[in-house]
């Protein structure tokens, strides 16, 4: 549930106590910078914390789509599956602070286009949709944050494409691990996802993957140690 009212607790405390104060929250997201505590009250009644364990669904492709979501703890593998085959397309590993189905918001979609996995225990704020198309609808700089959340993610789609024709299997790699680096602010952490995922999502296979990160290793670019990826190079600038 979530409280109507800020309070002195910090954000994670009311995380694991499911006390929310839905301002603490969303205000983390870009799409809700530079509106006020108060304003964002009104989402209270319209959201939720939900709890998804490792390997559970968090939707189906083509379910009906009624709510957006937010991870505030954990990974989520958004994916695509081949009804005839398993091959399966891996859209997006969505990570602490990263939105899901915000993108298809205004699209006249009322189905998920793709399916939602816990990749490691979470935690998800979700939003009803209809409610919160009214809000941004009516809120001038809710509006503004949504299409300059839209450019860029049209821009990192574009990188994206740019990478898969022309960067190695390797670059495309070392470029993963480098935002990983910047995302937790550490040169040093453990993947939250399994290889053959991560092989899906550079557009490769496991063989390769591995190919790869033997390059890395022997470019003294990164260095693995047990499941420890420790970056060797100062990461890109943000």
């Amino acid at each position: 549930m979530f409280t109507k009212t800020c309070d002195k607790q910090t954000k994670s405390e009311c995380i694991a106590q499911r006390v929310v104060c839905i301002c603490d929250v969303i205000l983390d997201h870009p799409l809700f910078k530079n509106l006020v505590r108060e304003q964002t009250h009104e989402f209270s009644e319209i959201a939720d914390i939900i709890e998804l364990d490792e390997k559970q669904m968090l939707f189906f492709k083509l379910q009906k789509m009624d709510r957006i979501y937010f991870v505030l703890r954990g990974a989520v593998k958004l994916y695509n599956q081949d009804d005839n085959s398993s091959k399966e397309y891996v859209y997006q590993f969505s990570e602490q602070g990263d939105s899901i189905g915000l993108e298809n918001l205004f699209t006249g979609l009322n189905y998920y286009p793709y399916a939602a996995v816990g990749l490691a225990p979470s935690k998800i704020l979700s939003l009803k949709v209809a409610e919160f198309k009214e809000a941004i609808n009516k809120d001038p700089v809710l509006k503004s944050n949504f299409l300059e959340y839209l450019s860029r993610l049209t821009l990192d789609l574009y990188d994206r494409s740019k990478d898969f024709v022309l960067s190695s299997v390797a670059e495309r790699l070392l470029k993963y691990l480098e935002w990983q680096a910047i995302s937790r602010d550490s040169d040093g952490f453990e993947l939250e996802i399994s290889k053959a995922d991560l092989a899906n999502y550079l557009g490769t296979i496991s063989a390769t993957l591995s190919r790869a990160f033997k390059e890395l290793e022997e470019k003294e670019l990164i260095r693995v140690d047990n499941h420890r990826i420790i970056i060797n190079k100062k990461p890109l600038a943000v």
